[in-house]
């Protein structure tokens, strides 16, 4: 499954976080990145480049206020966030309405639309630490999964012991 499936998900998300974003300074480090979105600079430690660099490219977009850029740009990796949430479902469960569901139950979590909607990190690192874990699980297409063959007179639930290895 391509990512084709989960756009209507991402859009829907994003409509809804970009809706709701703070248009003003709130609380937490939100100031800081508002600040650091308008005239460059580094955050506070570690820093969080791949974030900097985001909000300095919304920065240069005019529309709103620099407080509305900045949080447009957790709005953006929210939507992204639940897309790929939704991805991981299908692929799993091949259940389209599964899919939906738990993209839906994470979009409107009252924590997670929180921080979708302001100018922090924690949509950024659901976005990223998501894809990181998908990549480590190395999950195969449905369509393409194939079970792997044990080597002979082996079961495929037994161990491989290197040769002369007591049992």
């Amino acid at each position: 499954m391509t990512l084709a499936r989960s756009w209507p998900v991402f859009l829907v998300a994003l409509a809804l976080y970009v809706a709701t974003c703070s248009t003003t300074v709130q609380g937490g480090d939100a100031g800081e990145w508002m600040t650091v979105a308008a005239i460059g600079g580094v955050g506070h430690p570690p820093g969080y480049p791949l974030w900097t660099l985001l909000l300095r490219a919304l920065a240069l977009v005019p529309i709103g206020t620099i407080a509305f850029r900045a949080s447009l740009g957790s709005a953006l990796l929210a939507a992204l966030a639940v897309a790929l949430v939704h991805r991981a479902v299908w692929r799993v469960t091949l259940d389209g309405r599964a899919a939906w569901l738990a993209a839906l139950a994470l979009m409107v979590s009252a924590t997670f639309w929180r921080y979708a909607t302001v100018a922090e990190v924690f949509a950024g690192a659901a976005a990223t630490g998501h894809d990181l874990g998908r990549a480590r699980l190395a999950l195969p297409e449905p369509s393409r999964a194939v079970a792997a063959r044990p080597p002979r007179g082996r079961s495929r639930w037994t161990s491989w012991r290197p040769r002369g290895c007591a049992r």
